[in-house]
């Protein structure tokens, strides 16, 4: 236990190759000179271009420290202040297992020095081996992450950390370690996740993910009051719930009355359940409180997002008889598939935006001021390349994104020019967007942070 070493950054002037649709890097580059060069209280339309006033062309990769080491970016947020937080995890040079980090980036992308230990950057081991899925920010600006730990004898179990602002383990919380774990949620005491964290109006700290029972993977969701306790208001007294059926549960937002939107995946399919404080299902959501989307072949969704009027709308992929291609559905606050949306199917799919038509995911969604869609994710083509989509809010790719094309792809991003993927993106005051992911890089994996106008 304890503070392990620190993940050092290298701020780079980008050689990536990207892909608007077929543009070049070079036809990137000019487009910058038409482009913000930096922040402004000034909304302006995305346009899929890498902002040259960032880290110095654009993105942020950590630099390895050994042969084999990994850093991946699995969250990423934009406090009140404008500051970037990446929240995920890198393989530590003494133990060469995965250790929570927190890294803290400056409006520019130059790391955050009052952070950490003095470096922009907080790492912590609980156990031999954690790793970190989702992070939130709740209303006095306290850091919660939310993962696995390996507790020896019990496999991985449920990890959920608070920092505090000042990137420091907050003693207040879990009866003063800064952390607490849990497992067993669904009787298996096998493998419990956080797959992602939500902070409600209250700062009571909602994470779903999963929990291996006896018969196999059940979806669950726990709720902890904001000192780290489990909220016996929630779920007939346990605090955390898990479902009858097999599932996963890898996406969470909640609306202004604290109600509780989950999306994940069960037997295949797309679903959508809507909880309240309590836990439990709201019947007046599609009948039973759970919405599931069937299509002939495994699909899954992976994150969602409300919009102003209360429709919810998921991002994953869909499988098209072939392949899986990403798709973005609505579906209306009474549980409904959304048919004003995407020609009349209530959801669209996309492929092929790297060129290989072979497996496109969206990974994460969010909306602009404007209620366009934005989806970060991948796209295979020989290999997996970074991809960004912008989709107006009637359900059409918006041109005036990535060259004329509504996706941007990018890839060779560390430098190994064999895989890059999106996990997260988040926008900024003024409309900018960053993204985070992890790309192989010639030694190993590292994280990224991109981002664009």
């Amino acid at each position: 236990m304890g503070i392990r070493n620190r993940k050092h950054i290298l701020i780079l002037s980008l050689t990536i190759l990207v892909g608007c649709g077929k543009a070049s890097l070079d036809d990137l580059r000019e487009s910058l000179s038409d482009s913000p060069s930096s922040e402004t209280t000034q909304e302006y339309s995305l346009e899929g271009v890498l902002s040259s006033s960032f880290g110095g062309g654009g993105g942020i990769v950590t630099q390895a420290g050994a042969i084999g080491q990994i850093a991946y970016g699995k969250s990423v947020v934009v406090d009140n202040s404008g500051s970037i937080f990446v929240g995920g995890y890198h393989y530590s040079t003494d133990s060469y297992s995965p250790d929570m980090t927190i890294w803290k980036f400056n409006q520019d992308g130059s790391p955050d020095t009052s952070f950490g230990g003095g470096d922009g950057v907080f790492s912590h081991s609980i156990n031999p081996s954690e790793t970190i899925n989702a992070m939130a920010i709740d209303s006095n600006g306290y850091i919660i992450l939310v993962g696995t730990t390996f507790v020896s004898g019990n496999s991985d179990e449920l990890a959920v950390w608070k920092v505090t602002p000042t990137g420091a383990l907050d003693t207040s919380f879990g009866g003063g370690d800064g952390y607490v774990i849990h497992g067993n949620a669904a009787g298996g005491n096998g493998y419990d996740e956080g797959n992602a964290v939500a902070i409600d109006s209250n700062d009571n700290i909602i994470v779903v993910g999963r929990s291996n029972g006896s018969t196999g993977t059940k979806a669950a969701i726990w709720k902890y009051t904001s000192n780290g306790v489990l909220d016996t208001s929630f779920g007939g007294g346990d605090g955390f719930i898990t479902t009858a059926s097999n599932g996963v549960k890898t996406g969470v937002v909640i609306d202004s009355a604290d109600n509780i939107y989950v999306t994940g995946y069960a037997g295949g399919e797309v679903t959508l359940w809507k909880y309240n404080t309590t836990g439990t299902l709201d019947s007046s959501f599609d009948s039973d409180g759970i919405f599931v989307f069937t299509n002939p072949g495994s699909d899954y969704s992976y994150d969602l997002v409300l919009d102003q009027t209360g429709n919810i709308l998921l991002t994953g992929d869909l499988y098209d008889g072939s392949n899986s291609d990403m798709f973005i559905m609505r579906v209306t606050p009474l549980g409904n598939l959304d048919t004003t949306f995407g020609a009349g199917l209530g959801y669209i799919t996309h492929n092929n935006a790297a060129g290989g038509n072979g497996y496109d995911t969206g990974k994460a969604i969010n909306l602009d001021s404007e209620g366009n869609i934005l989806i970060a994710g991948s796209s295979y083509d020989s290999s997996y390349d970074l991809a960004i989509w912008k989709v107006s809010p009637q359900g059409q790719l918006d041109t005036s994104f990535g060259g004329g094309n509504g996706y941007v792809t990018l890839n060779n991003i560390a430098g190994g020019n064999s895989g890059d993927r999106g996990e997260d993106l988040a926008l900024t005051a003024s409309g900018t967007l960053v993204v985070t992911g992890k790309s192989v890089g010639t030694t190993s994996d590292e994280m990224f942070l991109l981002k664009l106008e």
